[in-house]
């Protein structure tokens, strides 16, 4: 791969030190777009297809969750007996043929997880170990189809036994395991198609849900096995019971009546309500964060497509102006995704809500009133114990089924508590007469920015200005969008005049899901000569503590120098110190 200048920037490549080299390599936009990588939420290309981008985004982490229900279903499918004599809870254990080709499904769907996870820390080639992944989840969905036609006639064909809980597990095992194939092969193809690069690297968050999920899954296989022994339970009913008891339902069905059951349920179940906790937020905050941005990306790239062109075709239109209309198109686009993110997880719950219903009145022979009482009662975690699925294959689905509808329950509460919030925010924001504008760093700076003196002693203050926005930005918040005045500043030591219709080109970092705070940082560093290792060095150390102020004065050289923490005041730039005379009131209070 050829060395691209820019990642020096960005501490990824130390082998080149030539300043001259650097400098003449380098470009100034080139810089501001090493930079804005470096500052995004969510990379993707906002100009393709939407489709495609939740086919990057979201399909391949997905899948590990699903993977693994499918592992969980595949255990308790292997450790449970596929029939049962006929009006009996009998279990008549299976032959060896259906033990070593559940064994061999289950081994595969476990094989495939691995290589999931292995294609996520770039262990192996990312086609080959998607390939692989696909193959493996195919191949357990065969072994299951082969069992279930020939238990069919080797069981089940004179009526003499009844097919189990463990059967019933196959039949999700398969379902779910054709899911992930399904999820991954159109990821494949979108690569393979040039839709996308492919590369998944897992952020924080992603990595919470891929090991919050494999801890969950695996504390139910666990309890499972545990409860089998101290309540004498099949393996399938033990497992129903810890996914009763971990989200808080208790319907009073299968209740522990011995000692040791009661003294070991205790922090049974208050490690599986953590994971449920954990794993239902971690999954929120990601499909929030890839569905939102990019949709918000995508919504945002053709609106300013337009805008681009009227800003263009302006002979008195300056960057101030298409700066205002970015704005006001990503104000838009957040309002937008907002309400249309809500009503997709609100028809996702409802199509759960719907789908059990009609499930449970087949398998447990309820009304479709009394069916849709006990899912509402279910996904309102209240679990009164008048309605509990009692046939196999109801509970059967009911392991699988609220492992999905609980989550998205949870989700549909909190977009709709978030729009909430955001409505009793604007209210209070229209009736308050008086706005206080804190007396923040920041706020100090916008109203330097927007006085006579900035204008008068603008070079003279170029380097004085810079510090103080740096202090000012490692003290700022993460969420914050910065105003003009800061933007402006920053982006023109960087790169020069900037164009009428800047803020609404490629160029212009308010196109992409940024964090601004981070951006605004990095070129600050940049302006202030501290590039490559140092910069990233002080931004990694400042962003974790923001205690940690900048040196008194920035060297130049490429080598990075030991770092000695200074107040804000050894910088020789005093905000507070500012004569009042100099200002006028800012046009906006941040």
């Amino acid at each position: 791969m050829p060395f691209d200048p820019g990642d020096q920037i960005l501490g990824q490549d130390t082998k080149i030190n030539d300043d001259q080299y650097w400098r003449k390599s380098i470009t100034p936009e080139h810089v501001l777009r090493r930079l804005i990588k470096a500052s995004l939420i969510l990379d993707s290309d906002a100009s393709g297809s939407y489709f495609w981008q939740l086919c990057a985004s979201l399909l391949p982490l997905t899948t590990a969750p699903i993977g693994f229900l499918g592992n969980l279903a595949s255990i308790i499918s292997l450790a449970d007996p596929w029939r049962l004599v006929d009006g009996t809870d009998h279990n008549i254990q299976d032959t060896a043929w259906v033990l070593a080709l559940n064994s061999v499904a289950l081994a595969a769907g476990v094989l495939a997880n691995v290589l999931l996870f292995m294609n996520f820390c770039k262990f192996l080639p990312h086609i080959f170990v998607q390939t692989a992944s696909i193959i493996l989840y195919m191949f357990a969905v065969i072994l299951y189809m082969a069992l279930f036609g020939a238990t069919e006639y080797q069981y089940f064909h004179n009526g003499v036994y009844w097919r189990s809980q463990g059967y019933w597990q196959g039949a999700s095992a398969s379902v779910l395991y054709g899911v992930a194939a399904i999820f991954l092969t159109l990821n494949l193809v979108g690569h393979l198609t040039k839709r996308y690069d492919g590369e998944h690297y897992l952020n924080n968050n992603q990595r919470r849900v891929y090991l919050v999920s494999l801890a969950l899954i695996g504390w139910v296989a666990i309890g499972g096995a545990v409860f089998q022994q101290l309540i004498n339970l099949s393996y399938a009913n033990a497992c129903y019971f810890c996914i009763v008891s971990f989200f808080t339902l208790g319907f009073g069905d299968i209740v522990p009546k011995t000692v040791a059951a009661r003294i070991v349920i205790i922090p049974f179940i208050y490690m599986g309500v953590i994971l449920i906790g954990v794993s239902v937020v971690s999954i929120y905050t990601v499909i929030r964060e890839h569905h939102i941005s990019a949709a918000l990306m995508h919504r945002v790239h053709f609106q300013r497509t337009k805008a681009f062109a009227c800003i263009s075709e302006d002979t008195d239109a300056t960057d101030r102006d298409s700066y205002d209309v970015m704005r006001a198109i990503l104000k838009r686009a957040h309002l937008y995704n907002e309400i249309t993110s809500t009503f997709l997880v609100m028809l996702w719950l409802l199509i759960f809500w719907l789908l059990g219903a009609l499930v449970y009145h087949g398998t447990e022979g309820w009304t479709y009133f009394e069916a849709f009482y006990f899912v509402s009662i279910v996904l309102a975690t209240v679990g009164y114990g008048d309605f509990t699925p009692d046939s196999r294959g109801g509970r059967s689905f009911f392991i699988m089924w609220v492992f999905f509808a609980i989550p998205t329950m949870t989700s549909a509460i909190s977009s709709v508590t978030d729009i909430m919030s955001k409505i009793v925010e604007f209210i209070i924001k229209t009736v308050r007469t008086k706005s206080v504008q804190r007396k923040t760093m920041m706020n100090m700076l916008m109203m330097l920015f927007q006085s006579d003196m900035y204008e008068e002693r603008r070079e003279e203050l170029s380097t004085e200005l810079l510090e103080g926005t740096a202090i000012a930005l490692i003290h700022g918040a993460d969420d914050k969008a910065y105003p003009f005045e800061v933007w402006h500043f920053v982006t023109t030591k960087l790169i020069g005049e900037l164009p009428c219709e800047f803020w609404l080109s490629d160029l212009s970092p308010l196109t992409r899901p940024i964090n601004e705070r981070k951006c605004l940082l990095l070129m600050t560093l940049h302006c202030l000569g501290m590039k490559g290792e140092r910069a990233q060095t002080l931004l990694e150390q400042v962003l974790v503590d923001p205690s940690v102020d900048l040196p008194s004065r920035f060297e130049t050289e490429e080598t990075p120098k030991e770092l000695s923490p200074v107040s804000s005041r050894s910088t020789g730039f005093s905000l507070s110190a500012l004569s009042s005379r100099h200002l006028r009131s800012p046009s906006r209070v941040t």
